[in-house]
């Protein structure tokens, strides 16, 4: 699960000033992540996240929402959930819990 509006660690990588530059990035679909992450899944395993997502969506999310269609293809499972729906879920689910 991936609730962050953005990631540090994102905005570090050329990768991440391509995209504000361009609005995409050029994955590399043989790097050494996409690499491990086809192994694993051609090996039965499943992977998957969630992300959730603010509308309008922010650079960080639309950066990775970009580099959701790389992992896509190396058998990651990716699914998103607008930051409202969430809540909505949240409160809905959680109203009587007492943490």
């Amino acid at each position: 699960m991936e609730n962050r509006r953005g990631y540090a660690s994102d905005r570090a990588e050329d990768t991440y000033r391509e995209f504000v530059e361009t609005g995409t990035v050029t994955w590399d679909p043989g790097d050494e992540w996409c690499t491990n992450m086809r192994a694993q899944t051609a090996s039965g395993k499943r992977l998957g996240r969630v992300r959730i997502v603010d509308s309008p969506p922010t650079t960080g999310q639309l950066y990775l929402l970009d580099n959701a269609k790389r992992n896509s293809a190396t058998g990651e499972d990716m699914r998103n959930l607008w930051r409202a729906n969430a809540e909505r879920i949240q409160s809905i689910c959680f109203h009587d819990v007492e943490y």
